[in-house]
């Protein structure tokens, strides 16, 4: 991200220069949307691996107090997107870090269109021992803590600057393509299902509690859509927009009912 000076001294006169090329490097080169769009859904489907880190899937309440899986782009899909888009400047920094939260920010500046966006991301550093005790997270806790949250931060400012049509979009195709890939519609969907379940131990997320959470009795109930979501929801794990215990909080709201 340029940082734009307007002081009388040479440093200021070459970032403003610099920043003024850019901006008109932009006019005279527009992007072409249908280029990245074709540019952004090659790479994202250049494997089903990669496809499906494309898309997040978030447990929201509703007004009902009934729980909604929110689908949306990645940080995986941002990135994609920022390699194509062009004429983008993006920056994201660690704010502040207090006793039991951290700040995260990103900064984006569409060159084309004179178009600057802020986003802040905070997040929590206190966790709870098993006596529901809080304890501040150690040192490389908080270093991931906040990496995940200069991601998230840098991925709402990308698609706050992209629109959103253009981008769910390309979600829609992703998730087609996912599901007629011979690569993913060969194997059963037991099969998919218990590969799933096993990246999701990995963070403490048990088979049981998947079931539960995508409301089946048993693996014979568990279908395509059933699949995607998983595949959505693990992002959201891997991202650090949820953890574990966001799964366990949803089953549980989801038996009080």
């Amino acid at each position: 991200m340029m940082e734009l000076c307007f002081e009388g001294n040479a440093r200021s006169a070459i970032i403003n220069e610099q920043f003024l090329s850019m901006c008109e490097f932009a006019q005279m080169y527009p992007r072409n949307v249908e280029q990245v769009r074709e540019a952004v859904r090659c790479e994202a489907m250049t494997s089903p691996q990669i496809a499906e880190k494309c898309f997040y899937v978030v447990p929201r309440k509703n007004k009902q107090g009934a729980t909604e899986n929110i689908i949306g782009p990645s940080v995986r899909l941002a990135e994609i997107f920022l390699r194509h888009w062009k004429h983008l400047r993006v920056q994201s920094r660690l704010v502040e870090v207090g006793g039991d939260y951290l700040i995260a920010e990103a900064v984006i500046y569409d060159m084309e269109n004179n178009v600057v966006i802020h986003k802040e991301v905070r997040r929590s550093i206190v966790g709870k021992d098993k006596n529901g005790k809080e304890y501040r997270y150690s040192a490389d806790m908080i270093n991931m803590t906040a990496n995940a949250a200069m991601s998230i931060a840098m991925r709402n400012a990308v698609f706050t600057i992209i629109p959103r049509a253009i981008v769910d979009s390309v979600i829609e195709e992703i998730r087609m393509y996912l599901s007629k890939h011979p690569e993913t519609k060969g194997k059963p969907l037991k099969e998919r299902f218990n590969e799933a379940v096993i990246r999701f131990n990995n963070y403490g997320v048990s088979k049981e509690l998947l079931m539960k959470f995508l409301q089946i009795k048993n693996e014979d109930e568990f279908n395509e859509e059933h699949l995607h979501i998983l595949w959505g929801l693990y992002n959201s794990l891997e991202e650090g927009e949820i953890t574990a215990k966001t799964i366990e909080e949803e089953v549980k709201n989801n038996e009080n009912k």
